[in-house]
């Protein structure tokens, strides 16, 4: 009688599941895992012979399964009930810190040594143009939360990676490991804190002398900030990250986005708030080349290198200098013709360790 009470369970299960994909939606996106769903696959004789049109076709139909995220949430917390602490490559750590495990290959080793290599060839140009040039390499959150790792995971490789960045790069691990809240939650950018912390260790780099924390006004832009990391990771009962910035003039300040020509007030784009990726308020997102200027005072240009990293900080830099800021992952030449353009008076890097495991620094 169980056995036949199981094989009806399973059979409507099937069924459920099977019927249900005629009335998913046609959705591309999925804002909750803020991530492209997988698409489905044409038949090729190609696809066929060589086995990666049942690895795409599974991928489809695991993407596009009804109540697809609270399955993938119900996973991730049945596995916390079963010890498991790691769910889509993110673990769940002490006071509600998810933290990505950050397992890399043997390729990704090797992206992040050509990049660094990259980085240093950049550098080097530069410095025989007469400008002085710095990269500082941004830990992970893994790097410096080490308290708040789950008891049982082996954080090794996390810092044997450090000896492939070297003595030719900076990093500020000590100190954002010393700054409470250095990073979000949810996230896998800095806090407000954390780019504080990182703009009063860039003082003794780039020159300046930082202010102290109480001349910036750090308000709450939302209180409803859920980052990448909680997207991939199915825990989704984690409560939300409140995302804080420096409050500037926007009468001072304006923004400019090269790649469009959209041109803004201030430092935020506050459409962003709207949306799922509210970190984009900072500079209106990703962008291959931006210009933020003082509109009221003559200051030097810094010409900055970075990724996203760096977006959280560029508010607190800019009481020192108009920034140029190019993003090698948008683009792939430009950077010594934008130095002249805009009379750089220095060169800033500003990556984080994991963008060099990913993505290809090779601008000219």
């Amino acid at each position: 009688m169980t056995d036949k009470i199981f094989l009806v369970f399973l059979a409507c299960a099937v069924s459920f599941f099977s019927i249900s994909y005629l009335f998913t939606g046609n959705e591309d996106f999925s804002e909750k895992e803020n991530r492209m769903l997988a698409k489905l696959p044409t038949l090729s004789a190609e696809s066929l012979l060589d086995g990666t049109l049942g690895a795409r076709i599974n991928a489809y139909f695991s993407d596009r399964i009804a109540f697809r995220s609270a399955l993938v949430c119900l996973r991730a917390y049945l596995g916390l009930a079963f010890g498991r602490t790691e769910n889509g490559g993110v673990l769940y750590g002490d006071d509600g810190y998810l933290i990505e495990s950050y397992r890399y290959t043997e390729e990704e080793y090797g992206f992040i040594l050509r990049n660094l290599e990259r980085i240093e060839g950049l550098k080097e140009e530069f410095e025989s143009c007469g400008l002085p040039s710095a990269s500082v390499i941004l830990p992970r959150k893994a790097d410096v939360l080490k308290n708040f790792l789950p008891p049982l995971y082996s954080n090794e490789q996390n810092l044997d990676v450090w000896r492939l960045v070297g003595e030719g790069h900076l990093s500020p691990k000590n100190e954002l490991a010393l700054t409470d809240g250095a990073f979000y939650r949810t996230d896998h950018h800095l806090t407000a804190s954390g780019a504080y912390a990182l703009y009063r260790y860039l003082g003794g780099v780039l020159g300046y002398e930082p202010y102290p924390m109480e001349y910036f006004e750090i308000k709450p832009l939302t209180k409803k900030f859920y980052g990448s990391t909680y997207s991939s990771s199915g825990y989704f009962f984690t409560s939300p990250d409140v995302l804080y910035a420096p409050i500037v003039d926007r009468e001072k300040y304006r923004t400019l986005i090269c790649d469009t020509g959209e041109e803004f007030r201030g430092l935020y784009d506050l459409s962003y708030l709207e949306k799922k990726d509210k970190y984009g308020v900072f500079l209106s997102g990703n962008n291959a080349r931006v210009r933020v200027w003082d509109v009221n005072e003559d200051k030097p240009t810094l010409l900055m290198i970075k990724d996203s990293y760096a977006h959280a900080l560029a508010p607190f830099l800019c009481e020192h200098f108009d920034l140029e800021l190019i993003d090698p992952r948008y683009c792939s030449d430009f950077a010594l013709d934008a130095s002249r353009e805009v009379g750089a008076m220095g060169v800033i890097f500003v990556f984080g360790l994991d963008t060099l495991a990913h993505a290809d620094i090779s601008i000219k």
